[in-house]
């Protein structure tokens, strides 16, 4: 079992259930998950996405954004990562496959994949606009219309 405390990966193994220090770094870690493909570890802190293999290893940096990122939205999937970074939403296959979006206002809350390799976005709303969703076209979010909700 693998959890994060500021910038810190620790594990605990049932061999084993001292704690260990797997990874430190310098930013938090806001996103950890695991990739049972390549039987990795996987992590967003800071400006990059990395990885690690569970049993110990080089890491390596599958994902470096422009700006800090300050949200991560994982599709339910699995298999994509939403990245806002500065004024960017950035997806991530774990394929290795990246689009990029810019925000344009916009404030991305969810990642949704759809039928067709489709991706939505949720949005948050504002003082006077209700939550939205967006479709990802290209470099660009396009909001779509959606009925109210009260």
């Amino acid at each position: 079992m693998w959890w994060a405390v500021g910038g810190s990966i620790r594990a605990v193994r049932a061999h084993d259930p001292a704690a260990t220090t797997e990874v430190r770094g310098r930013e938090p870690v806001l996103w950890l998950g695991y990739d049972e493909t390549t039987r990795s570890l996987l992590w967003v802190a800071g400006r990059e996405v990395s990885r690690r293999p569970e049993d110990g290893g080089e890491t390596e940096v599958l994902l470096r954004t422009a700006k800090a990122v300050r949200a991560v939205l994982p599709a339910a999937a699995g298999h994509r990562l939403g990245l806002v970074a500065g004024d960017s939403l950035v997806v991530w296959d774990r394929g290795g496959d990246v689009r990029r979006a810019a925000l344009a206002g916009l404030e991305p809350t969810a990642l949704l994949e759809g039928p067709e390799d489709v991706l939505l976005v949720a949005t948050r709303g504002g003082r006077k606009t209700p939550p939205g969703l967006a479709r990802l076209e290209g470099a660009r979010l396009v909001p779509l219309q959606v009925p109210s909700v009260k």
